[in-house]
């Protein structure tokens, strides 16, 4: 132990650094710890949506290739983005088909058809006519339908059934000995009776004014075909009949002003009377 300490102190005295100092200075110094990294909130869904739309237009116009644009999906959505790597060749397909309905000439027919069917009744609608109407214009073509659901928004696209085949030759020899027997036959003139066009209260009524056809405006336009293969009749489109008596919306009109005016003046007399009355009483 002295020899211990007498080599302790010739170190000290020599100028070395002392043992209490050096086993502090040997001991490793303290690594700061690493902390995980920590997870990047998910974007919302708008925000992925606008990520997306804006990836897509670069694509679209060229400013990004096919590779970028699959490694930006992929990170973007996920392993199930595969779905949307080819999404340019959809969109050139979607727009083909918007270049057809505006310059073909049997979808602007369809088209012309469509705004014909919106503007009338839903009432009136009947589904077999609508379809035989639509393969007419198609003629040898696929006849699709389209459902659209508001509430789900869901869209149904559906394979209508192909038309029947075109009628044979003993068919048109049937329908020709059809026109030729309703051509040949001759009604007397004696057995058809004369239609009523009008009421009878308001036919005595324009009768007791005069001519019965005065102001009237007549438009026989409706016509119509029959077909071949099952000898039904149907109408035309865009023709019409029409019956119209000018100045009946004028008259009506007046007749109601005159009618309301005479409620209101009845009740104002009776709401008169009474306060008369009430008046004479109280005094």
């Amino acid at each position: 132990e002295k020899e211990k300490e007498v080599v302790v102190e010739e170190v000290v005295e020599g100028g070395q650094v002392p043992l209490p100092q050096l086993q502090q200075q040997a001991q490793p110094q303290p690594q700061p710890q690493l902390q995980p990294p920590q997870p990047q909130p998910e974007p919302e869904k708008q925000d992925v949506y606008k990520i997306f739309f804006g990836l897509l237009r670069s694509f679209l116009c060229g400013h990004m290739d096919g590779s970028r644009f699959e490694d930006e999906l992929r990170s973007l959505l996920g392993a199930n983005s595969y779905m949307l790597y080819t999404l340019d060749k959809l969109v050139y397909l979607i727009t083909k088909q918007l270049v057809n309905l505006v310059s073909d000439d049997v979808c602007k027919r369809l088209r012309h058809f469509y705004d014909i069917a919106q503007e009338r009744p839903s009432t009136t609608y009947l589904e077999g006519l609508h379809q035989a109407s639509a393969q007419n214009i198609l003629a040898d073509e696929n006849c699709y339908r389209f459902d659209y659901y508001l509430e789900a928004k869901e869209l149904a696209i559906q394979l209508l059934d192909a038309p029947p085949p075109k009628a044979e030759p003993k068919i048109v020899e049937r329908w020709q000995r059809y026109v030729d027997h309703v051509v040949s036959v001759c009604v007397p003139a004696s057995s058809v009776q004369e239609g009523r066009t009008f009421l009878q209260r308001n036919f005595e009524r324009m009768t007791a004014r005069g001519n019965a056809m005065e102001n009237v405006v007549v438009q026989n336009g409706l016509e119509c075909k029959i077909s071949v293969r099952n000898y039904k009749l149907l109408y035309l489109e865009d023709t019409e009949d029409y019956f119209y008596r000018r100045g009946r919306v004028v008259q009506s009109r007046d007749r109601a002003r005159a009618a309301t005016y005479a409620r209101k003046a009845a009740k104002f007399h009776m709401w008169l009377e009474r306060a008369s009355s009430r008046a004479i009483e109280q005094h």
